[in-house]
């Protein structure tokens, strides 16, 4: 098996290390708590409010509990049912804050939920009172979007919004009466967004991201996704805060009474999918949600010619060459945060076609050189590996010539036909230029070859190799059959003559050794006492020892 794993250079969020990424709580307004907390109130009512009604676990929402010539508590914010029927959701409604008996006397009041404090400023005069939200919840992941489930009740055409904001550092501003806030509080909404009516902002606070969808809900469930837009080089966050409003957040004289919100399944995303995918320079045509594609070819890339883009900047990918099956993966994940379809993670398959597996023939190579026996019933193997319709590869594996291995013989785009009788026929033949390199710069060498695979499996090839150097034809045939028992091996009885890198070596033979040069001079004669090492430079030799002669290459 052969498998590498590379990480793609992309950036990854040091906030990918934590083991799960942070999620929202009570993402399906399953519980709730019973009861409300509490608002900060300003004007004529001052300090903590306790909110009237019900909310939803780990959020806060704008229910109102003021007084101004009288104590007034509203409900804008309660239980409905959730989402495809299942389990409840949440009910965002703006209603008109008044007296029961000065029907006249008040103010719109939008109905939103949040992880902030909420605070109102309320007075007998309308256009001095003002709300918002400041503060949040630790945060220190990077999500790429909010994800959930909206729908509306009402006929009005006012938009609702769904805004985040992270941060890191303080935010100063003040809040209470509009235009003339003199209470400072930390973090409140408009300042960490920047908006104008903010006022004097101080502190080391820096917003890192932020999302803020106006939007028109439709009275059936409708899933919506929005992305967060990061700030360069903002640093990471550490605080958090989600507003979901029914109506006009941000201009409370716009506010309509009516206007209502049912939120459910409201969650992160963190993309960990793929935005585009090269290979070896190549576009992958990337479909939504499919992560399995078939490629042409049988050649795997390497996992540097694999350039993937994942959809979030946060992301990381892994590609994994598996040669053995044939595919490269490429695994996305995202400080295993949700996806859209609440998965983790996601892995894309690209998968080639196998290349075909070689078939193995053992037997035996006969080669003659200038009419003389270099090598009788040696031991081989040959490897077929079809290629296509009619062709194949051929390979006469770890070839030796004179005792010396030079290297694999291979022919390719061999052709094949068959007769009626199921015996293959083979002929095939090195191209021009694509010469076999046996020696490193001493042997180049062209093939051709022409045999016979029957039904059985039996083998009968010759292979012609030209040595173009020496220009000396070197003739090479293989059998699956084995050659008759009687017929002596070049190397005699007990001896063994052969070639190693520089020298000749001479093992059983006791006596004088002559080696001559192939034109016939005589270049070392030595006496051997059992065994020896003639050095001699790389070349083709006879060597004689006592009656038996012997041709060998030398390297």
């Amino acid at each position: 098996m052969n498998k590498k794993v590379y990480l793609l250079g992309l950036c990854v969020a040091a906030s990918a290390a934590l083991t799960n990424a942070q999620q929202l709580p009570n993402v399906g307004f399953d519980s709730w708590k019973g009861t409300c907390g509490s608002s900060e109130a300003f004007g004529f009512s001052e300090g903590m409010r306790q909110r009237p009604g019900d909310e939803p676990t780990g959020w806060n929402g704008s229910s109102v509990n003021q007084h101004v010539i009288m104590t007034v508590e509203k409900i804008l914010v309660s239980k409905t049912s959730g989402y495809d029927d299942n389990g409840s959701a949440v009910l965002m409604e703006n209603v008109f804050v008044s007296p029961d008996f000065l029907p006249k006397l008040g103010d719109e009041a939008p109905g939103y939920i949040t992880f902030g404090t909420p605070w109102v400023y309320a007075v007998a005069t309308l256009s001095a009172c003002d709300g918002g939200t400041y503060g949040g919840m630790s945060f220190s992941n990077r999500p790429d979007a909010i994800q959930g489930y909206f729908r509306t009740t009402d006929t009005n055409d006012e938009k609702s919004h769904i805004i985040v904001y992270l941060w890191n550092g303080t935010f100063k501003s003040k809040v209470g009466e509009k235009n003339n806030p003199i209470e400072e509080r930390d973090n409140v909404d408009r300042a960490v967004l920047g908006k104008t009516n903010a006022g004097e902002i101080t502190g080391d606070g820096q917003l890192v991201a932020s999302c803020d969808l106006e939007f028109k809900a439709t009275s059936e469930w409708e899933k919506k996704t929005v992305e967060l837009e990061y700030v360069e080089n903002a640093g990471e966050p550490t605080m958090m805060n989600v507003i979901i409003s029914a109506g006009n957040y941000w201009d409370r004289d716009a506010l309509s009474v009516g206007t209502a919100l049912e939120a459910d399944d409201v969650d992160f995303v963190y993309y960990s999918t793929l935005a585009a995918l090269e290979v070896n320079g190549e576009t992958v045509e990337l479909e939504e949600g499919k992560y399995e594609y078939s490629m042409t070819g049988s050649e795997l890339p390497t996992a540097e010619q694999v350039v993937a883009k994942a959809k979030s900047q946060f992301a990381e990918a892994a590609v994994t060459v598996d040669a053995e099956n044939a595919q490269v993966r490429i695994e996305v994940t995202n400080q295993d945060g949700k996806d859209v379809d609440g998965e983790t993670s996601h892995t894309y398959v690209l998968q080639y076609e196998k290349a075909a597996e070689p078939e193995r023939y053992r037997g035996y190579l006969n080669i003659e050189m200038e009419g003389s026996n270099i090598a009788e019933n040696q031991d081989a193997t040959i490897e077929i590996t079809e290629t296509g319709e009619g062709k194949c590869t051929f390979v006469l594996p770890d070839f030796q010539f004179g005792g010396a291995p030079l290297g694999d013989i291979v022919v390719e785009n061999v052709t094949v036909t068959e007769n009626e009788d199921e015996v293959k026929t083979y002929n095939g033949s090195t191209p021009d230029g694509g010469d076999l390199v046996l020696v490193p710069g001493y042997i180049t060498a062209s093939a051709s070859l022409t045999g016979t695979i029957d039904a059985s499996g039996n083998c009968d090839f010759a292979i012609n190799v030209l040595w173009k150097e020496s220009n000396l034809p070197i003739n090479v045939t293989f059998t699956t059959n084995k050659i008759p028992a009687g017929v002596e091996g070049i190397s005699g009885d007990a001896v063994a003559v052969y070639g190693v890198a520089g020298a000749v070596s001479v093992n059983g033979y006791n006596g004088v050794v002559e080696v001559y040069a192939a034109d016939g001079r005589l270049v070392k004669s030595v006496m051997v006492d059992g065994n020896a090492e003639i050095s001699l430079n790389g070349g083709l030799y006879i060597v004689r020892a006592g009656s038996e002669a012997y041709k060998v290459f030398v390297k």
